[in-house]
């Protein structure tokens, strides 16, 4: 399966970035050291009354910002797979095939969604 063998060349890091508590989970190439460490960005960032959610691409090669929203719901989720998902996959990806990797947020298992990405 190719996902096991890009799974053995990834490395993990956690490293506790701007928070006291808090880790983050830092993907990067083996034996490779952490560059600029001021640039991370945390996934969701709490700040008043709602949240921020940064959606980005992760492969072996290299990462790809996606988009940054405020409130994101089926219909936004939806937008920005439109926008970026094929775009980043075209840039990303040299052989032409990718796994799309979603968690189980009700706005990733509507059928809006779910009849998009088939």
């Amino acid at each position: 399966m190719k996902w096991a063998f890009y799974r053995e060349r990834e490395d993990e890091s956690m490293l506790n970035l701007w928070t006291l508590y808090k880790i983050e989970l830092v993907r990067r190439k083996q034996e490779t050291a952490l560059k600029d460490e001021k640039n991370l960005k945390s996934s969701t960032v709490n700040h008043g009354d709602g949240s921020v959610f940064v959606r980005g691409c992760i492969t072996v090669s290299a990462n790809w910002f996606l988009s940054i929203k405020l409130l994101t719901s089926k219909y936004v989720y939806l937008d920005i797979l439109k926008e970026n998902l094929n775009q980043s996959a075209a840039v990303l990806i040299v052989s032409g095939h990718y796994y799309h990797q979603q968690d189980n947020d009700s706005k990733h298992k509507s059928y809006l969604v779910h009849d998009w990405l088939l």
